[in-house]
């Protein structure tokens, strides 16, 4: 209890030194229709270079026939964007993903530290201009009946996000049979920035750590399956626009290459949801993807 009161007072100091951007509704509980079996997810981060990296990896990810896509953060680099109509927007992201937005795809994105540097509240305004472009807040949850999916604001308003993610998992602790948490910067990450710190650190081990089954995150510019600890399965996808060396030796699995994240629900026979993941790598001479690491959660 004491342990838990110094972490919360120490997030809530360090909450005062970042600004909030503006969100007028804050902290959104959006419902959906039940998934069903085959549902494929594409997980994606750190995209928006606009080079031919991210090209490679767009034109990859529109051959997968995704039902959905979640985006880790860093969407536009390097300083994110002035306003909705920044033709930014257009250069590092709409440009790319067109195509699948054009499908009726549901693109839900996450803001990450780069994507802070300008006006971060321009994605909230963009998401009420394209359908399917899914920002409702800086911090927000997605209700499938049994499968429940919260996109976190890792960059600001720790307090606030530690409360209401901590009301929420009470209030849907008995119909939620699956809880995946969808961010910019990791817990654990055998890749340049390694394991989180200060702030991040503990923003994550309260919030996350041992409350959700699975976090996925991107920051470091790899992909990787740290594995499971207390209870939540960690990993990342943070190479949708280029890749950066693996620092440390993985403690389950990373490669330091371009590609993605895939997830496919499907039920056990007591029709409790459990998610396949595959990890895919692409070639960027030759634009081939390869399945490199599975698992199911």
């Amino acid at each position: 209890m004491i342990k838990s009161f110094i972490q919360l007072s120490f997030i809530l100091i360090l909450s005062g030194c970042w600004n909030s951007p503006h969100d007028p509704t804050p902290g959104q509980i959006i419902s959906h229709e039940k998934l069903k079996s085959g549902h494929k997810i594409c997980i994606i981060g750190d995209s928006g270079k606009n080079n031919s990296h991210q090209k490679i990896v767009a034109k990859n990810l529109l051959q997968e026939e995704c039902h959905q896509i979640r985006h880790t953060g860093d969407v536009i680099y390097n300083d994110g964007l002035d306003s909705a109509q920044d033709p930014e927007f257009f250069n590092r992201f709409y440009q790319y993903y067109s195509p699948l937005i054009d499908q009726n795809i549901p693109f839900f994105i996450t803001l990450g530290n780069h994507d802070y540097k300008k006006n971060p509240s321009a994605w909230l305004q963009i998401a009420q201009d394209y359908s399917e472009i899914k920002f409702p807040s800086l911090y927000y949850m997605d209700i499938y009946d049994d499968v429940c999916f919260i996109s976190f604001d890792t960059n600001s308003n720790y307090i606030n996000q530690y409360k209401w993610t901590k009301k929420i998992k009470n209030l849907y602790r008995h119909q939620c049979k699956v809880f995946f948490g969808f961010g910019h910067h990791p817990l654990y990450s055998s890749g340049k920035h390694g394991n989180a710190k200060l702030q991040f650190k503990r923003f994550l081990k309260t919030t996350i750590e041992s409350h959700l089954d699975a976090y996925f995150a991107g920051h470091d510019h790899h992909l990787e399956d740290y594995g499971k600890i207390k209870g939540t399965h960690y990993m990342i996808s943070g190479s949708a626009g280029e890749y950066r060396y693996i620092k440390s030796p993985p403690r389950r699995w990373a490669e330091a290459k371009l590609g993605y994240i895939i997830l496919v629900l499907n039920y056990d026979q007591n029709m409790h949801p459990q998610f396949d993941y595959s990890f895919f790598i692409i070639d960027e001479k030759t634009g081939q993807k390869q399945l490199q690491h599975t698992g199911r959660i």
